[in-house]
């Protein structure tokens, strides 16, 4: 359960306390949560994706805009990095910014299957 007491849901856009890569220090940023409902209904965790809105990040990223989201509000045009997951306790979720359209969330999954994939 987020913050506010509700659930997390998968496609959902949060705010979280995203780590550097060096265990530094931390920024707040929005992920995308890529776990499943039936998981995330019984895990006190979820399964994130970094979005970011820095243009020069190329990679596997796929594109968003405003239009992407079913609901809440995207900020900037963004890139979700599904090569930077990360599982994240539900009670550190700052907030809900929004829910990404099924078609983008394909995208995404495709991305993953990719990096993933066993030769």
């Amino acid at each position: 359960m987020m913050k506010d007491g509700t659930t997390a849901n998968q496609r959902e856009i949060v705010l979280v306390p995203f780590p550097f890569s060096d265990l530094s220090t931390q920024k707040k940023r929005p992920a995308l949560i890529i776990s499943n409902n039936e998981f995330n209904k019984h895990s006190e965790d979820v399964i994130c994706c970094m979005i970011t809105s820095n243009p020069q990040v190329q990679e596997s990223c796929v594109k968003i805009t405003q239009k992407d989201l079913e609901s809440g509000k995207l900020f900037y045009d963004s890139k979700i990095k599904p090569s930077r997951l990360f599982i994240l306790n539900k009670r550190i979720i700052d907030k809900h910014l929004g829910f990404l359209s099924k078609e983008k969330s394909l995208l995404v999954q495709e991305e993953i299957k990719k990096l993933i994939f066993v030769d």
